[in-house]
Formats: C-alpha cells, sequence, structure tokens
C-alpha cells in the first residue's frame, strides 16, 4: 500500500503466488478482465490525512491581525525538485575570474503594481453624490491608490485571475519563478505551477480547438513525468489549490497561436472549474494591443501593470545584488560598492531610463563592478554587456581567444537570433539548426578555414551567460532572456546593407519592436558610418501613405529620440513631426488609439510644436453667450436643465497643461515663489504638503511624458500655476490679445459652456456616443494619453481632451445644490478653507462614459493629488479683434 498525499489517494497493489519456476510473487492482473493489479482510492476522511488540514498556530494577515495560517499543499517531490532545481539560483557572470550563482530569494526585490481592485460603488463615491441635500463636506474623500506589491495579487480576497504586463527587463519572469521557489521553501497554501508560454506554441501545433481543458492537457504534458498528470489536475483545479503561472503571452509569436492561446486560457479561468483556481498571466504590452486578445482573455477588471522600480526599490535591489555578490562576509565591501554606484546613478540625467528597469540596473552593476564608463543608451549597455560576457570567456586573455573571435561569436549569435524571430520563435532550438545558423554568422576561422564549432557551441551554452543548454546527447540551446535576443538579432541586421528593407514588414508587428528600436540604436553607434540616418529615412520610404504611416512612424521617432547628439537629425525630425500632426489632426483618419497613442508619445519626446503657453494657437476663444447648463436625466446634483448667460468671453486652453508646460513652473522656483500661493495655498503647503517641490507622479515613467497632462497636482497648485502664468502672460503676450492677462481656472459655468456651446451639446463632440476615436477613458490605455490625439472628440471651436485623460479642476467650490443658486451667487462659490472640495469635469483615463457628458459633476479634496486629476488655463484678455 501506498499514500499519495499530493493526491489524496491511497493505492493498493496486489500480489499473487505463483508456484512456477520454484515459485515467485507477481501482481494479480488475472482476478478479473483488464484489471493491471493495482487499486487507487481517495483517501478515506476517517483517516484525518488530508493534506490541507490546517497546523496550528496563525500568521499574519493583510490588516496585520493574525489570522488562522492557511491550509498546506503536499506538492509532488518531483515536481518540487526539479523547479528548485532551475530556479532556486540566478546565473550570474561578473567578470572573468568571478561566475556563479545568486540565491534568488537573497536578491529578490518586490516588484510593485498600481492596479487598484475596481469599486461596483466607485463612481457614486468619488462623486460624494447620496441624494438631492449631499454636501460636498459629508462625503469620504476617495482612497489614493498605492503601489503594492505584485506577489499581493497571489493572494487578493475577491479577484483570483491576473494579467500582469511590463516592459522588456521588467522582472516578469523573474517574479514568477520567485512565486515559485519562496512556496516550495516552505509548505504552500497551493501549487505553483510555473509554465513559459513559448513551449506552448509548438505544442498548439499539434493540438486543434480552444477548449479550456487544453491547459490541462499542455500542463499534463509538461509536467506528468514529474508527478503533475492529468489525474493529479482533475483532482486538484477548481479548489483553490493551484496557482497557475503562465509566462510570457507576447513570446508565442504566431498571432493565430497566440489568440487561440488567450481564447484556451480564457475558457478556462471562466469555467466552473478553472474560476476556483489562481493565475498570474504575465507579458509584454504589446500583446495585449492585438485585436480581440482581452475579449479572448475575458479579464476585463484584473489587467494590471508592473511599475517602474521607486528610488527605494532601486537601492534595494542594488543593496541585494552586490550583498548576493561578495557575500555576508564582505558586506562592509558590498554597502561600499553599492554606495558608490548610486553615487553615479545619482549624477545622471533624470529620469534615468536604466534605473528603473530591473535588467537594466543588473545590467549597469555588472559594467560598473568591472570598471567599465556606465553608459547612456541602451544599444551601447547591452553591446558593453554582451562584449564583457564574452570577452571574459574567448577575449585576448584567453587560450586561442582574441577580439576577432567575440566579434564572430557576436555575428554567429545574432544570426541565430534573428533566424528565431523570422521563424516566430522564442524558445529553444535543437543543436543541428543552432550550428548551421551560427556557422553561417560566425565565418571562418584565422587561417580562413572552415572550423569545428561545436566545442565552442557547447562553451557558450554552458558558460556564456547569454545561452542556456538542456539535454547531453542531442542538447538543445535557448537565448537566457529575449532583450539579449532581440539586441543580437538588431546588431545583425544593422551590419546588413539596407536593415529597413529587411525590417519592412516587421514595423507593424508589436513583436519587433524592440528589434527595430535596438537596430537603429547600433546604427547610431560611433563607428557605425552614421548610417542611423539612411535607416531612419527607409523606415519614413516604408511607411507608405495615410493610416499605414503611423506604427512605422512612430518607431522612427522613439528611434530618433535615443540617437546621440552629435548626429544631426534636424530635417529628419522635422519631417516626422508634420507627418505626425497630420495624423493626428485629421478628424477622418482610421489610425487605431493604440497607434495614435504611440505617436502622440513619440512627439513628445522630439519636442511637440502644439505646446508654449505664450503661442496663439495654444489658446481657443470662446465668446459670450448663452446655453443650456445641466440634464433633467443626470444625478440629483446636475438637474435640472436651465438656461444660463455668458456675459463675457474668454480664452480656454486648448489642452489640459502638459508636464512641459508646469515644468517651467517648476524650474522657475514655483513651489518656493510666494508670489504665486494664495493664503490658503500657502497653508496646505505648510500642513500637507511640507517639502512640495514638484506633482505627485512627476517621475511616474507611465505619467510625465512632455506632453501628457500634468496630474497630481491639487487645487492649491494649479492655482498657483495659473498665478505664475498670469505674469509670464503679461511679460510676453500672445499676438492678438489686448489688455492685462487675468489666468485661473474655468469656473463650472465657464467650462461647461466651452465644452457644450450654445447649441447645449450633450458631449464635446455632439450626441454620439462616445468610442476609442473620441477619447481616452476607461482605462484602454491604462494611464494618460498625449493631449490632442482624438481629434474627433474636439468641440467645433477647437478645444481638445475636453472629455476623458483627466478630470479638469474648476475654480468653483462643490455645492451639491448649487443649481438652485443664482448664476452670480455660483460664481461666489470659491475655496475658503483647505478642508473643502472643488467640482471638477470632463471624465479620465480610468473612469468609464458615464463621466463624458459635458454636463457630469464630480469632485474632489481641493488638497487631493491624483493619477486622473490635471487642470487646463481659462483667461479673461480680450483679443484685438474678436472672431
Amino acid at each position: 500500500m501506498r499514500l499519495d498525499l499530493a493526491a489524496e489517494t491511497v493505492e493498493i497493489r496486489i500480489w499473487s503466488y505463483s508456484s512456477e519456476r520454484n515459485g515467485f510473487w507477481k501482481p494479480a492482473t488475472e482476478l478479473y478482465r483488464n484489471f493491471n493489479g493495482t487499486v487507487t482510492k481517495p483517501i478515506p476522511a476517517s483517516w484525518h490525512l488530508s493534506p490541507l488540514e490546517s497546523p496550528t498556530g496563525g500568521e499574519e494577515t493583510g490588516d496585520g491581525v493574525a489570522g488562522p495560517k492557511p491550509a498546506t499543499f503536499a506538492v509532488p517531490i518531483a515536481y518540487k525538485d526539479l523547479m528548485l532545481g532551475q530556479y532556486s539560483d540566478l546565473d550570474a557572470y561578473f567578470s572573468k575570474d568571478k561566475a556563479g550563482k545568486l540565491n534568488l530569494e537573497q536578491v529578490f526585490v518586490s516588484l510593485e503594481t498600481g492596479w487598484r481592485e475596481p469599486d461596483k460603488n466607485r463612481e457614486r463615491r468619488l462623486a460624494g453624490k447620496r441624494g438631492a441635500d449631499s454636501q460636498a463636506d459629508e462625503a469620504e474623500e476617495p482612497e489614493k491608490p498605492q503601489p503594492q506589491p505584485c506577489e499581493n495579487l497571489c493572494r487578493h480576497p475577491t479577484y483570483r485571475h491576473f494579467v500582469l504586463a511590463g516592459k522588456p527587463g521588467s522582472g516578469k519572469s523573474t517574479l514568477l519563478r520567485y512565486l515559485v521557489v519562496s512556496r516550495l521553501h516552505r509548505e504552500p497554501d497551493l501549487l505553483p505551477l510555473h509554465l513559459p508560454l513559448r513551449d506552448m506554441q509548438a505544442w498548439l501545433n499539434r493540438k486543434k480547438g480552444h477548449a479550456g481543458s487544453h491547459i490541462l492537457d499542455w500542463a499534463a504534458d509538461t509536467y506528468g513525468s514529474h508527478g503533475i498528470d492529468r489525474v493529479f489536475l482533475e483532482r486538484h483545479t477548481g479548489q483553490g489549490k493551484i496557482l497557475w503561472l503562465l509566462d510570457g503571452l507576447d513570446e508565442i509569436f504566431d498571432l493565430s497561436l497566440r489568440l487561440r492561446a488567450a481564447k484556451i486560457i480564457g475558457n478556462w479561468f471562466t469555467s466552473n472549474q478553472g474560476r476556483g483556481d489562481r493565475l498570474i498571466l504575465t507579458t509584454r504590452p504589446h500583446a495585449l494591443e492585438q485585436a480581440r486578445i482581452l475579449g479572448n482573455l475575458a479579464l476585463p477588471d484584473t489587467r494590471a501593470s508592473i511599475l517602474p522600480l521607486s528610488e527605494p526599490l532601486q537601492e534595494a535591489f542594488l543593496s541585494h545584488w552586490f550583498l548576493g555578490l561578495y557575500g555576508p562576509t564582505r558586506k562592509k565591501t558590498a554597502d561600499e560598492k553599492k554606495q558608490a554606484l548610486w553615487h553615479l546613478l545619482e549624477g545622471r540625467p533624470d529620469p534615468d531610463p536604466f534605473r528603473d528597469n530591473p535588467l537594466m540596473l543588473s545590467v549597469l552593476a555588472i559594467i560598473f563592478y568591472n570598471g567599465k564608463t556606465l553608459p547612456e543608451r541602451r544599444a551601447d549597455l547591452y553591446e558593453q554587456a554582451v562584449d564583457m560576457l564574452l570577452t571574459q570567456r574567448f577575449g585576448p586573455n584567453e587560450k586561442d581567444g582574441s577580439i576577432e573571435k567575440v566579434e564572430q561569436i557576436m555575428r554567429g549569435l545574432g544570426l541565430v537570433a534573428r533566424r528565431l524571430l523570422e521563424r516566430g520563435r522564442a524558445s529553444d532550438v535543437g543543436c543541428h539548426d543552432f550550428q548551421t545558423w551560427f556557422t553561417e554568422g560566425y565565418g571562418r576561422g584565422k587561417h580562413g578555414d572552415q572550423e569545428d564549432v561545436t566545442p565552442l557551441i557547447r562553451e557558450l551554452g554552458n558558460h556564456s551567460g547569454l545561452l542556456t543548454q538542456s539535454g547531453d546527447g542531442q542538447p538543445r540551446y535557448a537565448f537566457a532572456h529575449l532583450t539579449f535576443q532581440e539586441y543580437l538579432a538588431a546588431r545583425s541586421y544593422a551590419k546588413d546593407r539596407e536593415p529597413s528593407k529587411l525590417l519592412r514588414e516587421r514595423l507593424g508587428v508589436g513583436t519587433w519592436r524592440e528589434v527595430v528600436l535596438l537596430t537603429a540604436g547600433c546604427l547610431f553607434a560611433l563607428g557605425a558610418d552614421f548610417r542611423g540616418q539612411d535607416f531612419i529615412r527607409g523606415i519614413f520610404a516604408c511607411c507608405g501613405d495615410g493610416d499605414t504611416s503611423a506604427v512605422g512612424l512612430s518607431l522612427a521617432m522613439e528611434a530618433m529620440a535615443e540617437a546621440p547628439n552629435h548626429i544631426d537629425l534636424h530635417e529628419d525630425i522635422q519631417k516626422s513631426k508634420a507627418l505626425t500632426l497630420a495624423i493626428l489632426g485629421n478628424r477622418d483618419s482610421q489610425v487605431p488609439e493604440a497607434a495614435r497613442d504611440a505617436l502622440g508619445l513619440a512627439l513628445g519626446k522630439l519636442g511637440d510644436p502644439r505646446l508654449g503657453v505664450v503661442k496663439p494657437e495654444r489658446w481657443v476663444w470662446i465668446p459670450l453667450g448663452r446655453f443650456t447648463m445641466g440634464r433633467n436625466d443626470g444625478d440629483k446634483d446636475e438637474q435640472p436643465e436651465h438656461e444660463v448667460e455668458v456675459d463675457r468671453g474668454f480664452f480656454l486652453g486648448k489642452y489640459p497643461v502638459t508636464n512641459e508646460e508646469y515644468r517651467a513652473f517648476v524650474e522657475a522656483d514655483g513651489y518656493g515663489d510666494a508670489r504665486w500661493w494664495s493664503r490658503l495655498g500657502r497653508s496646505w503647503l505648510e500642513k500637507e504638503a511640507e517639502g512640495v517641490k514638484t506633482p505627485e507622479l512627476w517621475e511616474d515613467r507611465a505619467f510625465n511624458g512632455a506632453n501628457q497632462p500634468v496630474v497630481g497636482v491639487s487645487w492649491f497648485e494649479a492655482e498657483a500655476y495659473c498665478n505664475w502664468l498670469g505674469a509670464v502672460l503679461e511679460k510676453n503676450r500672445p499676438g492678438g490679445w489686448a489688455g492685462t492677462p487675468r489666468v485661473y481656472m474655468p469656473s463650472e459655468i465657464q467650462w461647461e459652456y466651452a465644452a457644450r456651446g450654445s447649441a447645449g451639446r450633450r458631449h464635446p463632440w455632439g450626441e454620439q456616443e462616445p468610442d476609442e476615436m473620441v477619447a481616452n477613458y476607461e482605462g484602454r490605455l491604462g494611464r494618460t494619453s498625449a493631449v490632442g490625439i482624438y481629434p474627433r472628440g474636439a468641440t467645433p471651436e477647437g478645444l481638445l481632451d475636453m472629455a476623458g485623460n483627466v478630470w479638469e479642476w474648476c475654480r468653483t467650490r462643490y455645492e451639491g445644490k448649487a443649481y438652485a443658486l443664482s448664476t452670480q451667487e455660483r460664481e461666489s462659490l470659491i475655496i475658503e478653507e483647505i478642508d473643502q472640495s472643488a467640482c471638477l469635469r470632463g471624465g479620465s483615463w480610468s473612469y468609464g462614459a458615464r463621466g463624458l457628458p459635458a454636463a457630469c459633476r464630480l469632485w474632489f479634496w481641493a488638497g487631493g493629488r491624483f493619477d486622473l486629476v490635471g487642470f487646463r488655463c481659462c483667461c479673461v484678455a480680450g483679443p484685438s479683434a474678436e472672431p
């Protein structure tokens, strides 16, 4: 008899004695037909041997209160040994004299996500709408979202299935491996089942359909020999006992197979059996932009993103890394090295795209450890890292090594990387294909003969740090990280005569985005004969005309933004800006939202010519008039509809204030200059925001693009900016303006009048219902967009982003019964105490369509700083000749 606590079964083997050949025992297969001598039955409950029996003691829950310790799970020993053997240590190649492993649990630093639980009552709670007699000071301040460790997603009490998106090198795969190792090194409360999705691609080619149960077949095929077979999975799925860790949806390169994989995953985790399990599915963001992917996954409320490493986490990362390198006995040396590197990093441009990315930061640490100069560009960083890893094994100081040999190896690996990507494969490759491709790229030996590269390939597989090798007789090889594969492929393309033609068909494929950008980076590098310009122009030529040019154009612009300063790209930059503005300004354009978003952000990196507060075109004149305010079908504080007279025209900002425009205020010591701050504003600074010098999300790369709306600013910061801007415009008055400019946030009446016009439009653009062509809302982009990328959402007067993107502060204090007051009384509703609330209008990137109608009212505490709130400026200064 054998007990299998993992499977919760008892296996009874029945033997019979045979007197033949001097007698022996054998399985009793003769008892009845098809009987194999073994009986497997569930463990009887009366035996009290369930692996889910809760041990005594407690563990701290999320709120710090000791609660019952989670039940443990008996993991099959073979699977546990396999996972711990593969993932407990990170291979590390520090220098030619230092190669080894870093313990994953010792060096791991928690990644953070900004995901917040969807609140079914969020709209009413944020609006503070509690009935007709609602008062702003009666409602609670909306909870401010806080970053949380990604590991928390695995134990969320309500939501069990998450899609976790992260940029290249953000630590997605390392996080999943940590979740496996950290659980298996203790008695786990559930089974962490790790499955790289790149391996699913070949499996799907052999399997038809998209039944949810296919995921069980795939898992059983992968780990059946290690105790995770179909019987085991059928027994345990649906009971909250399995944590599915599906890594790299983007690494299924075949788009049709990726859709099938997403459908299988969605079907399983929405099924009665699968919904009880837990899921973390990782991917690069571009895979989620593929048509029908999100619908197939069926996970609308649990799409999370990995945040860039904050400064505290960056420091912690380096501390752990150097301590893992030097060991606890040399902690002082580790601390000194970490501090020296940190000092160098603090002196680099801010924000530094290398510091907040775990892979980049680890490569910087290795380069620093080897005494090299820290590079400023990604392509240079990867070049140094790859060169260093290869030189320490095959460079001039090694037997039979040379600089030429290192270059030959790079060429060989580059061609392998290319061939894998061109064939839609990111997984491993057999030794025959690998050797064929590598030999072609490697070329002939130093004596002109074709050398046998088999030993060299074995050495690369075992000791380079760039490849992993599996199997002995006929080994298979894979790149240790997709990012290095992409760089080596890009380096290979850069060596070709016309790389833009080779990549022509790949420009619109999200999987190839990094390769295209890194190819440009390689061509822009010193010593590349300045071929970067030719590559950019080649991309322009490949783009074609009209809507199809958007993706390639945004790639070209991103590449130019990373070019070294000594390369003159002025003509190309001006051309790209003109093309971009033509696309973003075309109301009839069919360019998808994601492509417009990429174009807008790329324009911001090169310098958005639309911005500039002293430009007349940055403002829109709104003449005096009458309009219908409110709506009878809205919330109580939006009723009733009524006529309002606006007795004076005004200028309103064409877009919300952007980060670039707000930066001028910051750099002019706006936070330190008391002239711009009202009495209440100074009180807020002293009591609520001591030491504040920038907006809340000023360093967050998801929100700090030059032409994204500034967010994380309180009403008082917006007021100070307007006061400062008034002084700026008085000295630098836009052409055509007369009088002394007075700048402030628009009142509620001014804002709604500008959005609705005298015609009383329901939405800024008119009566039709909203979609992705008119506004950034419902969290589709996961953040703010660049301003002005929704031309169909413009008002007839030319205002943009009046719906979606960010809620906009109004200078009016919120009053639930405001519409019972006269126009004059409403205009006198001002913020008089720092704990009062101000009106907000327009909806935001994270809010639903309900917030987009021009009559919709919302409010926040005036001192609040949120990622969905910005502002635009209003100016009273009559034009010299009214339109």
